[in-house]
């Protein structure tokens, strides 16, 4: 069995890695193509073909105007010219690697499936009649589509197709083994994009008020001067992206994962955070805002703790004296549900593999 994997980015990506580990573990030959953005030509084991369509540009620059065209030309034509395209399971990740697949579909008379990891229509600040405009070929390559991946349910918005669900949680850590709480500490997590617009302001003013609280950053600022001020606080630790066994590691001791969302962006009140599943997968809790649609979820399982996204006395309970004996309980429940439903090599072995031909 053949698989390609089509996403504007590398191969290195978090979840291309595990689909690729997983599917090639079960012996199915997995390719890519995709876009490297920093240009460091970054290579992964499993994979028999991994080829760069484009390189440069990053994630932030006004240059992306221009790349994000040229990266859909460059997949339309790649697909429409490949030989025996048609007797691949292809995989294309997100509206900018699955629209020029569409077209080239039609053309060629070939299936794809497309995964979404966010609705693109929503992501950026578009006006009204281009949103509209967005979602109605965003349907029409749903509907033209053999699956639909989504990663979260409350992100299935279109019933005339077939749609699969595939959280974004990650590889077992602990490998199976008993999760110890005993050395749990008065340190919260941050990870991934820092910003303003993920609560980082408001973890700022907790972190303020509660200096025997430490906060642990991972990831990557876009704001210097934003960098500056919370670095300025002697209880707040920053460390750069690392790789994610690396980061569990930094993280397993935790008493919680911040995983806030300005409810102020649509995008974000649908938000189907990985780090949901990171806290149940590492049994400690994860703390969100209660306008996240998510948040529903997480109250019901008992997996977290839901606050407000304005820092208030909602976040009281965080600096309690008997957190932590609140957070290796709440872990244990986030724990066991991950055992139970979540771990990603069942999920897609079971929810896609099977249904591959």
């Amino acid at each position: 069995m053949d698989v390609l994997l089509i996403k504007g980015d590398t191969a290195s990506n978090v979840r291309l890695a595990k689909y690729i580990k997983v599917m090639s573990s079960e012996s199915i030959n997995v390719s890519f193509w995709g876009w490297d953005r920093t240009n460091k030509n970054e290579q992964i084991a499993g994979l028999i073909e991994c080829s760069y369509l484009l390189k440069g540009g990053g994630f932030g620059s006004k240059r992306l105007l221009f790349l994000y065209p040229l990266w859909i030309i460059k997949v339309f034509f790649k697909a429409l010219f490949c030989r025996f395209l048609s007797q691949k399971n292809i995989i294309a990740i997100n509206f900018d690697s699955a629209f020029p697949i569409y077209l080239a579909s039609i053309l060629a008379n070939f299936e794809y499936i497309y995964e979404i990891h966010d609705e693109f229509a929503l992501s950026y600040n578009f006006n009204k009649c281009t949103k509209k405009f967005i979602r109605y070929i965003d349907k029409a390559i749903m509907k033209r589509a053999k699956f639909v991946i989504h990663v979260d349910e409350n992100r299935v918005n279109y019933d005339k197709c077939n749609s699969i669900i595939i959280e974004n949680s990650p590889e077992d850590y602990f490998k199976g083994k008993s999760r110890k709480y005993n050395s749990l500490q008065r340190t919260f997590a941050v990870i991934g994009n820092i910003s303003k617009t993920r609560g980082i302001d408001q973890i700022y003013k907790f972190a303020k008020d509660n200096k025997d609280i430490k906060i642990l950053l991972v990831g990557k600022f876009y704001d210097e001067n934003l960098k500056r001020i919370l670095l300025s606080l002697d209880n707040i630790i920053y460390k750069d992206y690392m790789p994610q066994q690396e980061l569990f590691s930094n993280m397993v001791d935790c008493c919680g994962i911040f995983s806030l969302y300005d409810p102020c962006l649509e995008i974000n009140r649908l938000a189907a955070s990985n780090k949901v599943y990171d806290a149940m997968m590492l049994g400690i809790p994860v703390i969100t805002n209660r306008e996240v649609i998510n948040s529903k979820f997480i109250e019901r399982q008992n997996i977290g703790i839901v606050i407000n996204y304005k820092y208030d006395s909602s976040w009281d309970i965080l600096s309690s004296k008997d957190f932590l004996d609140i957070a290796s309980k709440i872990g244990q429940n986030g724990r066991e549900l991950y055992l139970q439903e979540y771990q990603f090599d069942k999920m897609l072995k079971n929810r896609l593999i099977t249904k591959l031909s």
